[in-house]
């Protein structure tokens, strides 16, 4: 059995496969920057994948503040829509693997205080942020 690890070949991404594969876990790298990329949100191609998992670690986005702007509806759609469906996917499967999502410190936007804690209040300034 092994880890999902969506994101895969971005800075967190590629640097958790590393780190995973170095302590001995299996990880299954999908990103769409990949040219076999086995990832769509949208697709139950995934089920055979998610159906090998203890766990998947979902680090995939649209991450870049501008593409949020000029494409809000695709941003919502991978971002939000995606998860949605991806947790739906695994919530399907006999074996319930676990789920870690990693979000982002942009949904607090601008605070007065930093560091920025977690129990600060949600405030976000852009698409990418909600």
């Amino acid at each position: 059995m092994g880890i999902l690890i969506t994101g895969a070949a971005g800075l967190i991404g590629s640097a958790l496969v590393e780190k995973l594969e170095k302590q001995g876990y299996e990880v299954i790298s999908c990103d769409i920057r990949f040219r076999d990329n086995p990832l769509s949100f949208f697709s139950e191609d995934i089920m055979p994948l998610l159906a090998k998992c203890t766990g998947v670690i979902h680090l995939a986005a649209i991450s870049r503040v501008i593409h949020g702007e000029l494409y809000p509806e695709l941003c919502q759609k991978v971002n939000v829509d995606g998860t949605i469906q991806f947790l739906e996917f695994c919530k399907s499967l006999p074996n319930k693997p676990w789920f870690i999502y990693a979000s982002s410190r942009e949904v607090y936007g601008e605070q007065k205080e930093l560091p920025v804690a977690e129990s600060a209040s949600i405030n976000p300034i852009n698409n990418y942020a909600k």
